[in-house]
């Protein structure tokens, strides 16, 4: 009885033996894997550490170069201002005959506009500033009646010019030899585009009963 009993707590120690084994390499396993995971946690929070450094020298290169789009953008808009102002400052004694019939300058359009400015306007007191350096058409020919180029004429004083301009927005559409045209300031395209984006605003201002200006080169003047 006694042997039976010895055997039989040797096999449970044995038993008991096994499960310890068992559990001690279990839980060895359970301690590679934590380890192996404490790894990986590791690199992972480096390379999100690697990643966010990355992206704070992105947003300061982003920001660098905004900062330089924002400068060059600037620039750029200075240089067409200064662009803008040479080009209509080499205009300044300029003025353009438009819708004249394609050909009615003939061969000789210093003479013709000459003719024209001296029948159409009262330059008897001043005839001797009405001195003209150019006057040639612009563009190419179009080959179509209803579209005739612009005549750019070129005055040697600036008040000569003024005056005629002046004197040209008083009569609207200049009758000459048959054929209608008027004078008008020799603007470029931009400088157009800048004091035609004032015409609406003027219209609502004359209706107001108000009296707006628009003075050299694009800036709005109100008279309360």
């Amino acid at each position: 009885m006694k042997n039976e009993l010895k055997n039989e707590l040797k096999t449970r120690f044995s038993s008991l033996e096994e499960m310890e084994k068992g559990i001690s390499s279990k839980l060895m396993e359970v301690q590679d894997m934590l380890i192996m995971l404490q790894d990986e946690s590791r690199e992972q929070k480096e390379q999100i550490d690697n990643l966010r450094t990355l992206g704070q020298e992105r947003d300061l290169k982003i920001d660098k170069l905004e900062r330089k789009m924002n400068e060059n953008t600037w620039a750029l808009q200075q240089c067409k201002i200064k662009n803008m102002d040479m080009e209509n400052g080499s205009r300044r004694l300029n003025l353009q005959i438009v819708v004249l019939p394609e050909g009615q300058e003939g061969d000789n359009g210093i003479k013709y506009s000459s003719k024209v400015i001296k029948e159409t306007f009262n330059t008897e007191h001043y005839e001797n500033l009405l001195i003209l350096h150019n006057a040639h058409k612009i563009g190419k020919k179009s080959g179509l009646q209803d579209k005739p180029r612009h005549l750019i004429v070129q005055f040697h004083f600036l008040q000569m010019k003024e005056n005629i301009l002046q004197a040209a927005k008083k009569l609207g559409m200049v009758e000459y030899e048959g054929c209608q045209f008027r004078f008008v300031p020799d603007y470029s395209r931009e400088l157009l585009g800048l004091r035609k984006s004032f015409h609406n605003v003027m219209s609502e201002l004359f209706k107001k009963q108000l009296c707006p200006a628009l003075l050299y080169p694009a800036s709005l003047c109100v008279t309360l």
